[in-house]
């Protein structure tokens, strides 16, 4: 099993969820809440350990059907 192109694809994961939770954190600023420096701090610890997952590429980006079973599950499990 390639374990270092399934941390790759959920560090991407990772990062994509730490962009999307800025939308939230906007909308708290928008309408004066105190509750977005929490959409804030979860985004920059999503983004820390994407960056960390994704900082260097695997050498083998082979991707087989174990692979594609075990990122789902992780990708909706962990988050």
């Amino acid at each position: 099993m390639n374990i270092s192109i399934i941390f790759y694809m959920i560090g991407w994961l990772f990062n994509t969820v730490a962009m999307l939770m800025i939308f939230p954190f906007l909308v708290s600023i928008y309408y004066k809440e105190h509750c977005g420096i929490y959409f804030i701090l979860c985004a920059l610890i999503y983004f820390i350990i994407g960056f960390i997952f994704t900082r260097k590429r695997p050498k083998n980006d082979r991707f087989f059907a174990r692979e594609g079973l075990q990122q789902p599950f992780h990708g909706f499990y962990y988050p």
